[in-house]
């Protein structure tokens, strides 16, 4: 029987191909063979191989090697700092505040981000947007209604979060409320704004006026009396049951006369 020459088995290079006109992969004489390398790396040797009637190939195969990178500028931005209030977590790729570097920013309990959340830095150099902040929440502005006296204490803006108010009342009234005040993370008040109401009467003025009061009632009493005496004394003597007093114009005691009707004359 007459069999074809056949050729050493090929096998494509490490990071790249082989082609071989021989469909049936038997690398009989006369197949040729084609190597390519993948992108990034260059061939190291013949392109194409062809196997002859001695039953080698024209050239060994070939390899792939990767390709010397050219020298780049470093890429780095500029350094970023946490905001004050805030957090900052960044996840440097090729090196701190190198390419790709990305930060991610929060704020904590009671502030909120003002910016983007999050920062690249790009091949340019520059950040993809501006390093946000954290400012403090605010609370509903409060209006102090006479006489109601307010002392505020804001330590991160007025009318903020962690603002404290005060209140007080002039001498002699009670405030009727919450005598403070504080704004919350949530953005609210922790109570309501209080009034002032008129206070309890002081010892001496309750004697003052419990004294004006009896007195008051003991002269009603007694000018009721007085007149209720009056008039039955004046119904009395209406009456003819008052007798005239001992000494009297008309004559002695107990002796009335009448000269019309004097029996001597």
């Amino acid at each position: 029987m007459c069999e074809a020459i056949k050729c050493p088995e090929l096998f494509a290079p490490e990071w790249g191909s082989l082609d071989c006109s021989d469909t049936h992969g038997e690398f009989n004489v006369g197949s040729t063979c084609h190597f390519s390398c993948n992108k990034g790396f260059r061939l190291e040797g013949p392109n194409n191989v062809e196997c002859t009637a001695s039953g080698r190939w024209t050239a060994l195969p070939p390899t792939c090697e990767g390709e010397k990178s050219v020298p780049t500028p470093e890429v780095r931005c500029p350094a970023l700092i946490t905001p004050e209030q805030g957090t900052m977590s960044c996840r440097h790729h090729l090196g701190t505040f190198g390419l790709n570097t990305t930060c991610y920013f929060g704020c904590k309990a009671g502030f909120t981000l003002t910016g983007d959340s999050a920062v690249r830095c790009r091949p340019s150099g520059q950040w993809t947007a501006v390093a946000p902040a954290c400012r403090a929440v605010k609370c509903s502005k409060l209006h102090a209604i006479e006489p109601v006296a307010m002392n505020c204490s804001n330590p991160w803006g007025n009318f903020s979060y962690e603002s404290t108010c005060s209140f007080h009342c002039p001498d002699g009234q009670l405030l009727n409320g919450s005598a403070s005040t504080a704004c919350q993370e949530s953005g609210q008040w922790s109570a309501t704004m209080p009034n002032c109401q008129a206070g309890p009467l002081t010892i001496q003025e309750a004697l003052t006026y419990m004294g004006g009061a009896v007195a008051s009632a003991i002269g009603l009493v007694m000018g009721g009396t007085l007149l209720v005496l009056l008039r039955k004394r004046f119904k009395q003597k209406d009456d003819g049951k008052s007798p005239l007093t001992a000494q009297s114009d008309l004559g002695t005691y107990g002796v009335f006369t009448n000269a019309a009707f004097d029996p001597s004359s």
